[in-house]
């Protein structure tokens, strides 16, 4: 275990020029190491070589190292994920490269219910910027996983979110707006369709909870014609 850190994933590391089959494989396999690094107290050295790996061109071998990043953060002790990992989501989402700033769109999203509050407000404005990204592909990502941030949003912060002056009413459906709207690609605004089906599953669970608040109806009021739309 103790070489597999000190050894095997530094020289992974320096692979990452290597042919797309050879990262790809690496990027699957490093999701699989957590008990050969030993485990929940040395997971976090596998996340180097995964930051790598999200940054890369091609397409499969970034989903793989995102799959393998998501695997690993589940098992994270709480004081890594909020340090390490938190830390990698920071870093990717503001890199020149796009291709970070894609990978770092979707685990922000899933990050973000198990994040200390101010981790939260910190990853919540890169992940509008990402929304507001000036390259269309990055937009894409992000509008694909807005619905997931509003629904861990909800989660996390609770029905105060959705009430006016919240970080989904002031923040996050705005980005929505924007990101369904004419003016964006197509390959962007029809990643919006998921984003209606999301948001229907919050507004179904509080609806199934008692009553709709009157912040929450003209919230769905707001909504309904972008939804048609889509």
């Amino acid at each position: 275990e103790e070489r597999t850190r000190d050894e095997l994933l530094p020289f992974l590391a320096e692979g990452i020029d290597d042919e797309d089959e050879v990262l790809l494989a690496m990027a699957s396999s490093l999701g699989k190491m957590y008990d050969h690094v030993g485990g929940e107290a040395h997971a976090h050295h596998l996340l180097p070589p995964l930051e790598l790996l999200l940054t890369v061109e091609e397409n499969t071998v970034r989903d793989a190292a995102s799959a393998s990043a998501q695997s690993i953060s589940e098992r994270l002790p709480q004081e890594s994920f909020q340090n390490q990992y938190a830390n990698m989501l920071s870093r990717l989402a503001t890199k020149e490269w796009f291709t970070a700033r894609m990978s770092s769109a979707a685990l922000i999203s899933l990050a973000y219910p198990k994040l200390k509050k101010e981790q939260q407000e910190e990853l919540l404005q890169l992940f509008a910027h990402l929304c507001q990204d000036d390259t269309p592909m990055v937009r894409r990502v992000a509008a694909q996983y807005l619905g997931k941030m509003v629904e861990n949003a909800v989660t996390a912060v609770g029905r105060q979110s959705l009430e006016e002056g919240g970080i989904v009413t002031s923040l996050l459906i705005p980005l929505y707006e924007e990101l369904a709207s004419n003016e964006q690609p197509d390959s962007v605004r029809l990643q919006t369709t998921e984003n209606c089906v999301a948001f229907g599953r919050v507004m179904g669970n509080l609806a199934s909870q008692g009553s709709l608040t009157e912040s929450e109806l003209a919230l769905v009021q707001r909504l309904l014609p972008l939804i048609v739309a889509t």
